[in-house]
């Protein structure tokens, strides 16, 4: 037996009826036994919760915050160490720590190697390792897709089934790309118009920020214009004076005049005068530029009817004037697109021809190698589920190919199975019983033990509706798949149980108006001591 990977121990605390208890598990074939109500069912919800079942606050004892159940596994297994390692949850010691915390209002975290994770990432790592059969998994045999599974696993083609997937999702994703391309053809001329339009809108505004605010400038100048007027005005009168009375600049030319009357005498004034004359002509410049209204090439409407067009223009592309040009490139973009559509359809046919050929070769491979092992799996379930006292039942799982792709390739599976010799043949589905599902689905298991990367293997209401030599031969079963891997399994008969490496006895006690679920590990000679106990009991 292997002993790459195998549960340790599971720690349960402040769960429904357990406070506190730390169960040890063996390599081999675990039996959880228990009178009805004690708690041995708590024992593979805790499990399953940690495969990634949903919580539930029922769980949390009363009286708790939280519940806690952590699985320690042992684990020398390659493909998980390397995988987990990659994905951030390194192992240490060759051990592997799954918990999950509920909380008291339902809630729950999820922790690989002490790291947070999700449950779902969970359940679909631990799924490739971790078996959960009980009454809910069995209808799994009604599903065409899970049995499409189990033959492939048998079959040892997942390098083939991986490569199929791959090139299908391609063709796919293709496949959707011309369908887009087509129906966006099919409105492209209108689109193209669309996108003209707005493209012209911005285009015949050529927008910038220094143009937007070199037109509030003269906006403002605009607005301002009466009491620019009315400045300049009083300033001009200043400077240059009237008829009735002499302005700054007349002043200045006699002062001038008698200066140049009078140079033997003031000569040195010359400079300070003509210094004076310069800055005058400066600031009539400067005050020209600063009131005056020019002749500018835009008129106020026009500014106006500008700043009118960037203000509807942000307030459809985003609110500055950076976002319209941002539109305005991705208009571009999508214009280009559009003008290229048939030139990317012509580029796309040879792609799609290309992946249908080799999902069409894939997946004739798959089918045929499936076919081969379909006439192996009848045989070895007919030959299982016999010994599992279906006395006279014959499996019969048969394939066609369908002329649709799908995840698994062409492959149409029917599962029939004749009960009783000469009854006929018929879907599984129509005529087992929950107990003969059950028995089945053990019985893949012992076929697929051997060749699947399954390593531990959970059986919840494996011994429903059975009983006597039945038992006995489930017992076997599970002692059989044991061998390959761990089995852990409830079972409330002896004669399942008396096939165990270990019985995990759980027993309710009840003190102060509380129920306390306790369990003891039974191994060794004490193991026919409860077999009898439970016989005598039964």
């Amino acid at each position: 037996m292997s002993t790459d990977f195998a549960l340790n121990n599971l720690i349960i605390q402040n769960f429904a009826t357990f406070t506190s208890q730390q169960i040890e598990f063996t390599q081999g074939f675990n039996a959880i036994i228990g009178e009805t109500g004690s708690g041995k069912s708590l024992v593979m919800d805790a499990l399953s919760l940690l495969l990634g079942a949903r919580a539930d606050k029922r769980f949390v004892r009363a009286g708790a915050e939280q519940a806690i159940v952590e699985a320690r596994f042992h684990c020398r297994h390659p493909t998980i160490t390397k995988e987990l390692s990659a994905l951030g949850f390194p192992l240490e010691n060759d051990e592997l720590i799954i918990k999950r915390v509920i909380q008291k209002n339902g809630t729950s975290r999820s922790y690989i190697n002490h790291f947070s994770c999700t449950g779902m990432f969970i359940s679909q790592f631990m799924k490739k390792y971790i078996d959960l059969v009980g009454q809910f998994e069995n209808q799994k045999l009604l599903s065409d897709d899970y049995l499409l599974e189990i033959i492939d696993s048998f079959s040892e083609h997942r390098d083939l089934l991986a490569e199929y997937k791959k090139n299908f999702d391609t063709y796919r994703e293709l496949s959707a790309k011309k369908k887009e391309l087509i129906e966006y053809q099919q409105t492209r001329n209108q689109k193209i118009d669309f996108l003209s339009f707005q493209l012209q809108e911005i285009n015949q505004l050529s927008p910038s920020s220094q143009d937007e605010e070199y037109l509030l400038r003269l906006k403002e100048k605009f607005l301002s214009f009466e009491k620019r007027k009315n400045l300049n005005q009083q300033i001009d009168l200043l400077i240059h004076g009237n008829d009735e009375q002499d302005g700054l600049s007349q002043l200045i030319s006699k002062v001038s005049s008698l200066t140049f009357k009078n140079q033997t005498i003031l000569s040195p004034l010359n400079e300070p005068l003509r210094l004076i004359s310069d800055s005058l002509s400066d600031f009539i410049k400067e005050k020209d530029q600063l009131l005056t209204i020019e002749d500018e090439i835009l008129s106020f409407d026009e500014i106006m009817s500008r700043l009118d067009i960037y203000q509807k223009l942000k307030k459809k592309y985003g609110g500055n004037v950076e976002s319209i040009l941002e539109q305005k490139t991705l208009i571009e973009d999508e214009l280009n697109e559009l003008e290229q559509i048939e030139h990317n359809l012509q580029g796309i046919d040879p792609l799609i021809e290309q992946k249908f050929r080799q999902i069409t070769d894939l997946s004739s491979k798959l089918h045929s190698q499936r076919q081969k092992s379909v006439v192996k799996i009848n045989k070895l379930l007919t030959d299982n589920v016999r010994k599992l006292k279906m006395n006279g039942a014959t499996i019969d799982i048969h394939l066609t190919e369908s002329s649709d792709f799908n995840d698994y390739g062409k492959s149409n599976l029917h599962f029939h199975a004749q009960t009783n010799p000469g009854g006929g043949f018929h879907p599984v589905k129509e005529i087992a019983s929950g107990g003969e599902l059950s028995r089945i689905l053990l019985s893949l298991r012992q076929c697929l033990s051997q060749k699947d990367s399954i390593s531990v293997f959970l059986f919840d209401e494996i011994d429903t509706g059975i009983g006597g030599e039945t038992a006995i031969a489930v017992g076997k079963a599970l002692m059989d798949v044991a061998d390959k891997g761990q089995v852990i399994a409830i079972t409330h008969l002896p004669q399942i149980a008396q096939f165990a490496s270990q019985l995990i006895s759980v027993k309710k006690e009840v003190k102060q108006d509380s129920t306390v679920s306790k369990v003891t590990g039974i191994s060794g000679k004490e193991i026919k001591k409860e077999i009898s106990q439970m016989l005598q009991l039964n």
